[in-house]
């Protein structure tokens, strides 16, 4: 089954196509990707977590045909921490 693997930074990102067999899981893709030297640089080690179209699941879910895997990255910040201290600086109105 033919399935995406994606994952990006601040100033890069990573995309690759690959052919997994029936009932892959995300950690078995995530593997495959790491061998492609597409993926050579690409911090999938500090993944924060993983999504499937946007909806995070664990990594042993199992794929289905088409879909996107994309590995979450750990934010440098909190959102709603971002937002009050922009709130308290004035910034935000």
């Amino acid at each position: 089954m033919r399935i995406e693997v994606v994952a990006a930074i601040r100033s890069r990102e990573w995309s690759a196509q690959l052919d997994c067999s029936t009932g892959a899981t995300v950690r078995q893709a995530v593997e495959m990707a790491t061998r492609l030297d597409t993926f050579a640089d690409a911090p999938l080690d500090d993944a924060d977590g993983y999504a499937v179209w946007g909806q995070k699941v664990d990594i042993d879910h199992t794929l289905s045909e088409g879909d996107r895997v994309e590995v979450l990255r750990k934010l440098p910040n909190e959102p709603m921490d971002l937002r009050r201290s922009q709130a308290e600086d004035g910034a935000i109105k």
